[in-house]
């Protein structure tokens, strides 16, 4: 999902308004977080827990992106708005991101040929998805519209967050005190 509005997000400041600085400092604008939140992250994920920290991020994640096809379709849309909604976005994917990797521990145990096994599994999905993910939205981008990406990317978020809810369960939570 998020490969979705990382390209889909630039690409409609590009098409709104013929600026490719101003594309360039929203991507960069959405990366920031993970610089300077990343090494942090852990701090969400000890306090809240890994999954828990995931759904948040998955359910706060759709409707933030969803307020840019919104307001635009609405007239109000400006562009530090988008800035605020792509460094808003980049936070909490920082969070998501950072639980893929604790969450393992908590669901598989700490056999250490199944982590082996949990860790090799999410790094081919991830890898896929670094791979896929930005190629399928360049083809949504050309068929549907940059805006219309970013509404199914904000639906990937509640999907997410639905499988992440049914399908995650963490057999002990590594980070209780």
């Amino acid at each position: 999902g998020s490969s979705l509005s990382g390209l889909a997000l630039p690409w409609f400041v590009l098409e709104t308004t013929h600026s490719t600085s101003r594309m360039g400092l929203v991507f960069a604008v959405e990366v920031l977080p993970f610089v300077l939140f990343g090494l942090h992250a852990g701090v969400v994920v000890d306090r809240l827990g890994p999954r828990a920290t995931m759904l948040v991020s998955d359910l706060a994640r759709a409707p933030v992106i969803a307020l840019v096809p919104f307001l635009h379709a609405t007239g109000g849309l400006s562009y530090p708005l988008i800035l605020a909604v792509a460094f808003v976005h980049g936070g909490l994917s920082t969070a998501y991101f950072t639980c893929q990797r604790a969450v393992i521990v908590p669901i598989v145990g700490t056999v250490e040929q199944d982590v082996a096994r949990a860790n090799t599994f999410l790094e081919g999905a991830t890898n896929f998805t670094s791979f896929a993910g930005p190629a399928l939205a360049g083809v949504l981008i050309g068929l549907l519209g940059a805006v219309n990406v970013m509404w199914i990317d904000a639906g990937s978020y509640l999907v997410s967050f639905v499988l992440v809810a049914v399908f995650v369960r963490v057999a002990r939570d590594v980070y209780d005190r």
